[in-house]
């Protein structure tokens, strides 16, 4: 019932789409906003190389960071919320959480911000160290999340449930949700070429084509965002119910 292949993972994605839409749309409205006052701080020159110079000045600045960890934080919240609903989905006779998934979410996001904070150093250095380790543990770390808010672990506890989770399982899983992440970055890119195309045969003026760019990256955070919270849902549920003891 919750074997993590594609197919499930599609078909848990339309049970819960029309449960999901006011996390996906928070989570749209807060990437739109985020981006949008990121770009705002970058400067606007034909000359790549000053361009480059600018943007790093920018990404030196307390005001760039402020805007890009609140972004997260936002973001973090929301995923939290999409996998409190989908979880309600996937499992029958499960009550439907409260505030739209917001309820668990909020109890979740302290420890999730330091799970993500913890995920994230540790990937990233055992990635620039040699990248076969970050690979691997962000193999194993991968189902912190949707362990978090359906077992209600503190950040420690969720990766350690995670990697128990991931124990026998790393090719399996990891390729699932890869494919998952390929399937969802081939369906932006091709709303972006389109977009693109309609906007070059337009002759729309740059910003107003820019705003319809962040309109596309908005709806694809609103309709994508979902599936792949649904694909880690799933891959979750499979390993739980493979009789992977919780302790």
């Amino acid at each position: 019932m919750h074997e993590a292949t594609l197919s499930g993972v599609f078909r848990l994605y339309r049970a819960a789409l029309p449960r999901c839409w006011i996390p996906a749309l928070v989570l749209a409205l807060g990437g739109a906003a985020t981006s949008f006052k990121l770009e705002r701080m970058l400067p606007a020159t034909a000359d790549p190389w000053v361009w480059a110079e600018q943007v790093r000045q920018v990404a030196m600045t307390g005001a760039y960071w402020r805007i890009l960890l609140a972004g997260a934080a936002l973001s973090l919240l929301c995923y939290a919320a999409l996998a409190a609903e989908i979880l309600a989905v996937a499992e029958p006779g499960t009550p439907r959480p409260a505030a739209a998934g917001f309820g668990p979410a909020f109890n979740a996001w302290p420890s999730a911000l330091v799970a993500a904070f913890i995920f994230i150093v540790v990937t990233t250095l055992g990635t620039l160290a040699f990248f076969v380790p970050g690979a691997w543990l962000w193999g194993m770390w991968q189902l912190w999340l949707p362990a978090q808010v359906a077992e209600r672990l503190g950040p420690l506890d969720a990766l350690r449930r995670s990697w128990r989770l991931m124990t026998g399982a790393w090719w399996r899983i990891t390729t699932l949700l890869t494919v998952v992440f390929i399937v969802v970055f081939a369906l932006a890119l091709l709303g972006y070429l389109v977009a693109g195309g309609v906007l070059m045969v337009a002759g729309l003026s740059l910003g107003r084509a820019t705003a319809v760019l962040s309109a596309m990256e908005a709806l694809g955070n609103l309709l994508l965002a979902p599936l792949v919270t649904a694909g880690f849902v799933l891959a979750y549920l499979d390993r739980r119910h493979a009789q992977v003891p919780v302790h």
